[in-house]
C-alpha cells in the first residue's frame, strides 16, 4: 500500500502540558487544541471514507520552521541551505505528540501501532509539518494464533514459507 502523506501548513505546535483549574479539572491549552483540531480536519479530508490503518505502521515527521526575521541575511540564507540546525523550542518530541494525537482514530486506530519512524526539524520558507504514514509488512503482536498471523501476512502478500518454529 502506498504511504499516506499529510501536509499541515503553519507553525509546528508542540503538545502543551495539561493545565489545571482551581476546581481541579484539567484542560489542554488553546494553542494546542486549535492546532490539533485543524490537523484532525486535514487528516479526515485526506482519509475520506478510508478506515484507519489497523496494523503496525511507520510515521516519519518533518517539522519546518521559518528562520527568525531578526537574523541577518547571511544567517537566514545559511539556515535555509541547511547549514544551521533548528535547535530551539519547540522540542521535536512535543510536536510529534501533537501530530500523533491529531491522527489517532483517523489515520490509524491508535498511536501504539507506531513501531518505527524518524523525525526532522529544519528551516524552510514556509512553516509546516509533513507526515508520512506507511503500513509495515508485519502482524500486530495481539494476534494469538499462527493461523491468524499467517492469514494476516498472506493478506499483505507475504508468504511465511510455512516454517513451524513453534506450536500454535
Amino acid at each position: 500500500m502506498s504511504p499516506i502523506i499529510l501536509h499541515f501548513r503553519g507553525e509546528p505546535v508542540s503538545k502543551g502540558r495539561p493545565r489545571f483549574t482551581k476546581d481541579g479539572p484539567t484542560y489542554t491549552p488553546a494553542k494546542t487544541r486549535n492546532w490539533e483540531t485543524a490537523a484532525k480536519y486535514i487528516a479526515q479530508m485526506k482519509m475520506g471514507r478510508r478506515k484507519p490503518l489497523a496494523g503496525p505502521i511507520r510515521v516519519d515527521i518533518r517539522m519546518v520552521f521559518a528562520p527568525s526575521r531578526s537574523w541577518p541575511a547571511w544567517k537566514r540564507d545559511y539556515a535555509l541551505k541547511g547549514f544551521i540546525a533548528h535547535t530551539k523550542k519547540p522540542d521535536a518530541d512535543n510536536v510529534q505528540k501533537a501530530v500523533k494525537d491529531a491522527m489517532n482514530k483517523i489515520v490509524y486506530e491508535d498511536d501504539s501501532q507506531i513501531t518505527f519512524g524518524e523525525f526532522t526539524k529544519a528551516f524552510g520558507l514556509s512553516e509546516m509539518v509533513v507526515v508520512r504514514v506507511t503500513e509495515l509488512d508485519q502482524a500486530p503482536c495481539q494476534m494469538t494464533s499462527k493461523a491468524v498471523v499467517d492469514a494476516y501476512l498472506k493478506g499483505l502478500g507475504i508468504n511465511t514459507g510455512g516454517n513451524d518454529h513453534a506450536a500454535s
